[in-house]
């Protein structure tokens, strides 16, 4: 019985082990592509970028060149389309006035080649 139990001790202590070493792999990784990708490619949503004034939601953002944008609202289930169009490269700014209810809400935008989300309250 006792030799089960110095087995099982060694197995746990092993996997602890590998998830460490695993962890601190991933964490490398991160460090070192830090500020190495190439952010020319992707679309921002500018700093102060997203609003909520009076019920309608505001959102300034940034293409680096002309691409497919589909913006929503999303609370739980309920998914509100504030665009799905083509927008050409610099800053542009969408709107959605659906008189969203207090609460917390994620505001998701979708490009050829990335997904952001912001969170953001409605009081």
């Amino acid at each position: 019985m006792e030799q089960y139990l110095i087995y099982g001790r060694d197995a746990l202590l092993l996997m602890l082990v590998a998830l460490l070493a695993f962890v601190l792999y991933k964490r490398l990784v991160k460090f070192l592509s830090k500020d190495n990708v190439g952010t020319a490619q992707y679309a921002s949503i500018d700093e102060n970028g997203l609003q909520e004034l009076g019920g309608e939601v505001i959102c300034s953002f940034t293409l680096p060149e002309s691409m497919h944008v589909k913006a929503e609202i999303v609370n739980g289930d309920t998914v509100v389309e504030v665009c799905n169009t083509e927008f050409g490269s610099g800053q542009h700014t969408v709107r959605s006035n659906h008189g969203l209810q207090a609460g917390r809400y994620t505001f998701r935008m979708l490009t050829n080649n990335q997904k952001l989300e912001r969170f953001f309250r409605v009081s």
